[in-house]
C-alpha cells in the first residue's frame, strides 16, 4: 500500500493519471505489469483478494511497470490496506527533490536516519547499484564467451589434427610430386577457412533468431515490450573474430602436417 501522488509513484502501462488518482482513492487497485500478464487481467477487471473477512474482488483501475517482487505486485491506497489486509505502519517513504536543492535534501536525510536509524538510499545510489549488477552480468557473459572462444578453439584444432592424421598418406604422395611445406600449410589453412565458414555462418543466424525470440519472450517476462534491436556491425564483428580464432587454431595442425617425414608419411595406414 501507498500514501501520495500517484502521478509521480506509477510508470503506467495501460490506464491514464486522472483515473488512476481518483479510482485509488475509491478501493480500485494498480497491478503490476507481469503479474496482469499471468493473470489476463487488465483495466476494468476484477482480480480476486484473500482477506481476514474472505475473499474480495477488487476493479482494476491501472496496470504499471513494477520491480518489486518480479512485478507480482497490487497497489492500494493506504487506508484499503489497512482495512482490507490489517496493514499499519510504513515502511518507505519516497522523497523528491527540488531541482538544485538536492544536496541539501540528501544531507538533511542522511543526519535524520542515522539518527533514528533508518535506512537511506537515493536515487543515484540505486541507479549505481543497478549498473554494477548490470556490469557483472555483462563481464559474466564476455567470460562465458571467452570461455566458448577456448573450447571451440580446442576442438577446432582436434578435428584438424584428425583430418591431417587420415591425410598422412596423400599428403605424403603429394610432398613426393613437388608440393611444398608452404603449400600444405596453406591447403591446412584452406580446410580450416572452410571448417569456420561452414560453421559461423549458420551459427550467427540462428544466434540472431535465438536473440529474436528470446525478445519476443519480453512481454510474457517482464510485462512489458522490449524493443529487439538487430546490429549488423557486431555480428560481421563477431564473424571476422571467429575466422581470426579459426585461422589461428590451424597453426599447429598446419605446421605438423608440412614437417612430416615423407618415408613415415607413404607408409602411414
Amino acid at each position: 500500500s501507498f500514501l501520495g501522488d500517484p502521478n509521480k509513484f506509477f510508470d503506467l502501462v495501460d490506464g491514464n493519471a486522472a483515473d488512476t488518482a481518483v479510482g485509488l482513492r475509491s478501493g480500485k487497485v494498480v497491478l503490476g505489469s507481469v503479474l496482469s500478464e499471468r493473470l489476463g487481467i487488465g483495466v476494468g477487471d476484477q482480480i480476486p483478494l484473500e482477506t481476514a473477512d474472505g475473499t474480495v474482488q477488487l476493479d482494476v483501475v491501472a496496470t504499471a511497470n513494477d520491480y518489486l517482487a518480479g512485478g507480482l505486485t497490487i497497489y492500494m491506497i493506504s487506508g484499503e490496506a489497512r482495512k482490507l489486509l490489517g496493514v499499519s505502519g510504513v515502511d518507505a517513504y519516497v522523497v523528491q527533490a527540488e531541482s538544485g536543492k538536492l544536496s541539501e535534501v540528501e544531507k538533511a536525510l542522511r543526519e535524520y536516519c542515522q539518527a533514528h536509524g533508518l535506512l537511506l538510499q537515493s536515487y543515484a545510489d540505486l541507479v549505481q547499484y543497478i549498473d554494477t549488477m548490470i556490469n557483472g552480468v555483462i563481464a559474466s557473459l564476455w567470460m562465458l564467451l571467452g570461455l566458448g572462444c577456448v573450447i571451440a578453439t580446442m576442438g577446432l584444432v582436434n578435428t584438424l589434427t584428425m583430418n591431417i592424421l587420415e591425410q598422412t598418406r596423400e599428403i605424403g604422395m603429394l610432398r613426393t610430386v613437388a608440393m611444398t611445406r608452404g603449400q600444405v600449410r596453406r591447403m591446412i589453412f584452406a580446410q580450416a577457412t572452410l571448417l569456420g565458414v561452414i560453421g559461423l555462418i549458420p551459427g550467427a543466424a540462428a544466434g540472431v533468431l535465438v536473440s529474436w525470440a528470446i525478445g519476443l519472450s519480453s512481454q510474457a517476462v517482464l510485462g512489458h515490450e522490449v524493443t529487439y534491436q538487430f546490429r549488423p556491425g557486431l555480428v560481421l564483428g563477431c564473424l571476422l573474430v571467429g575466422l581470426v580464432v579459426v585461422m589461428l587454431s590451424s597453426l599447429i595442425p598446419a605446421e605438423r602436417a608440412a614437417r612430416l617425414k615423407l618415408s613415415s608419411a607413404l607408409h602411414y595406414e
